[in-house]
């Protein structure tokens, strides 16, 4: 894990780092979710193959 980012009760600021970093709303949004289903879909796909 990132410094700093123990666990999911650290994604605020995950976030707020974003946000200070000028990344819009809907580039967080994508960071926070597209990618944790993008992940999650590649580990179902997996997981049927073996």
């Amino acid at each position: 894990m990132p410094i700093g980012l123990k666990d999911v009760s650290s994604y605020p600021n995950l976030v707020q780092g974003l946000m200070d970093r000028g990344y819009s709303d809907k580039d967080i949004k994508k960071i926070l979710s597209g990618n944790m289903l993008r992940v999650w879909k590649q580990a179902e796909q997996y997981a049927k193959q073996h």
